[in-house]
């Protein structure tokens, strides 16, 4: 079974986000991404931000519109959206579902 365990901390050590590579210094708040048989990562906040602001973006654009032209311009960007979020969970270890998003 592969559990995943999140969590806000204050990191002891200098660690490097999993997303970016951006330093995450000593004493600073980040998010840690424990997975079973994968191992912790550490992500900075800024990152968390970006992740759920995807998330929460490619949950809206789901819904049925008359006009044709928008419609698959909101899947276009769906498409997009869901491709970083793909991304990030790479980086993390973690099976994306678009389903889930």
């Amino acid at each position: 079974m592969n559990f995943t365990n999140t969590g806000i901390v204050t990191v002891r050590k200098d660690r490097a986000c999993a997303i970016c590579d951006n330093m995450i210094n000593r004493g600073t708040v980040c998010k840690t991404v424990n997975r079973k048989g994968v191992g912790r990562k550490w992500v900075c906040l800024s990152c968390v931000e970006r992740i759920d602001e995807l998330e929460s973006l490619s949950g809206g654009l789901g819904a049925n519109f008359d006009d044709e032209g928008y419609a698959q311009v909101c899947l276009e960007s769906k498409s997009e959206i869901q491709s970083e979020l793909m991304d990030c969970y790479d980086k993390l270890g973690i099976k994306f579902s678009g389903e889930n998003a």
